[in-house]
């Protein structure tokens, strides 16, 4: 089955592929959550502002991204934010890492295998008459 895929789409397999660091991976997808999370369209998150007293005091790793945030913008919070998770994740060994994305996928994966076994479990083959 492989040797046939790769003879019908030999330009597949003979195209350069390019390694992509994996802490460049997961940095990407920090970067697509936090731009899903703060979509107004997707989230409430964005409003979230408005629930904070603004009494309340930020601290920890990211007190410096909450004290931008509220003075500058949240443009220049999530610009913030991106460079203290770059800065998080350089912190963690590599093998950590590798789990969770491991980890991650095979989520992914089992997550689809669910949806798709569902999905078949609608689908009705109806029984044929061979007399």
């Amino acid at each position: 089955m492989k040797e046939k895929f790769e003879s019908e789409h030999k330009e597949l397999c003979e195209q350069q592929v390019e390694e992509v660091p994996l802490r460049q991976i997961v940095i990407e997808w920090f970067d697509d959550l936090v731009i899903c999370y703060t979509k107004e369209d997707n989230s409430s998150l964005p409003n979230i502002h408005k629930a904070i007293s603004p009494e309340y005091k930020a601290s920890g790793f990211l007190k410096d991204v909450a004290d931008v945030t509220a003075k500058e913008g949240s443009n220049k919070g999530l610009a913030l934010l991106k460079q203290r998770l770059e800065l998080f994740l350089s912190m963690v060994p590599d093998n950590y890492i590798m789990a969770a994305v491991v980890d991650h996928v095979s989520q992914l994966i089992l997550h689809s295998k669910e949806v798709l076994k569902r999905k078949l479990d609608y689908i009705t083959i109806p029984e044929l008459d061979l007399d």
